[in-house]
């Protein structure tokens, strides 16, 4: 990943993987802390199930 992308207050800086769900990114949260930020695929995300499993 060459730019920054942010998901809110949060910033990703790597894709860590890729898969059926989404990707995930390595980023930064607001406090400096390395966080994990899973973004799923737009038919995980419409299924009510998929997106319980993962709360915001």
């Amino acid at each position: 990943m060459t730019e920054k992308r942010s998901f809110g207050v949060y910033e990703a800086f790597d894709v860590l993987g890729e898969g059926g769900q989404g990707t995930v990114y390595l980023g930064r949260g607001p406090d400096g802390g390395q966080v994990a930020i899973k973004v799923l695929l737009g038919q995980v995300a419409r299924d009510e199930d998929a997106r319980r499993r993962f709360p915001a």
